[in-house]
């Protein structure tokens, strides 16, 4: 099986506190967020960040991100 992931969703007001998979900040209860699922053989997982941590994702260059990254790796809202 190979690599999937679910389709990202703007999630405008979190239910509870989470942790930013990007800048290792916190996503307070009330904060909008993006989330996605994602699928690696038996391995499955959850990708939650703040909207700036976001978009420093988008502006990363894929082949920097290939093998992933680790939570809280990054400056919130600042590319790689």
């Amino acid at each position: 099986m190979t690599f999937r992931q679910t389709q990202t969703e703007h999630i405008k007001a979190a239910k509870k506190k989470h942790r930013c998979d990007w800048c290792g900040e916190r996503i307070n209860k009330e904060e909008d967020y993006y989330r996605w699922r994602h699928f690696d053989g038996g391995d499955a997982g959850t990708c939650k960040i703040h909207p700036e941590c976001y978009s420093a994702l988008q502006a990363t260059s894929h082949s920097e991100l290939i093998d992933g990254w680790t939570p809280g790796q990054f400056e919130r809202g600042k590319p790689e």
